[in-house]
């Protein structure tokens, strides 16, 4: 997964001395999970009539061939890369503001793990860029101290395992519907902005909170079923915050 990561931010900063009106995309801007054969990641989110967004994907370093994909509100085709490389990117222009499904798909190759970060050219967030290379460290530090601890992986029964998004000060970002089977950790980090941040979820109408004034929160269950979580940032600057969704054997 870091490798993952870290290639597609080394696109996305390429891309962002290349077109400096860049910034990341509101709501979610980077996910990652593990990538099989022929099978799809999407994720949808509103793209704003005019703003130009750019999807970059990239994998480990397992050869393989990646392709995105979007598709508006009635599942037609408005954009894609499908050409035989790890690294795709789509720039798109929406003439219309409306709901559209992302999509990224291993094509050929060996299971991989998968990045995707989402840029656009107008409202974005003036975070820098860099500040993903930021949690993405985080990320692999306090991961891997937990896996040393008790050996665990990315959830692979999740499209994305790792969720980050920019939150403005003193408020928080919301995911639904994410499936969960079996012994799970679910983990915060965040930029240096911030120094205190929280996470809830909530699975099958109960709901488990770590609310301690530390920038590192952390949840553990036997969790079966769809679940929800929300990351707080209780910070008054807008800051970049990531969740990793572990499980554990």
């Amino acid at each position: 997964m870091r490798q993952a990561l870290v290639n597609g931010l080394g696109v996305a900063l390429a891309l962002k001395s290349k077109y400096s009106a860049l910034g990341l995309s509101t709501h979610f801007c980077m996910m990652g999970g593990i990538m099989r054969p022929g099978t799809k990641a999407p994720f949808s989110k509103t793209l704003e009539a005019g703003t130009t967004y750019a999807f970059v994907g990239a994998g480990d370093d397992a050869p393989g061939d990646l392709d995105i994909t979007v598709t508006d509100a009635y599942g037609s085709l408005v954009a894609h890369d499908s050409d035989d490389d790890a690294s795709p990117f789509v720039a798109f222009t929406p003439t219309r503001t409306g709901t559209y499904t992302v999509r990224m798909s291993l094509a050929s190759g060996p299971a991989t793990y998968g990045a995707i970060i989402s840029l656009q050219n107008r409202d974005g967030w003036d975070i820098p860029v860099e500040n993903l290379g930021s949690v993405i460290g985080k990320l692999v530090v306090r991961g891997g101290s937990l896996n040393r601890q008790s050996p665990m992986n990315f959830a692979e029964n999740n499209d994305w395992s790792v969720l980050a998004s920019v939150v403005t000060g003193r408020s928080s970002e919301r995911v639904d519907d994410i499936p969960l089977r079996g012994n799970h950790v679910v983990l915060g980090v965040a930029d240096d902005n911030v120094t205190d941040l929280d996470l809830s979820m909530v699975v099958q109408g109960q709901t488990y909170r770590d609310f301690q004034r530390d920038d590192f929160p952390l949840l553990q269950g036997n969790w079966y079923g769809q679940g929800a979580f929300r990351i707080y940032n209780r910070s008054p600057k807008a800051s970049l915050t990531a969740v990793a969704i572990l499980q554990r054997g």
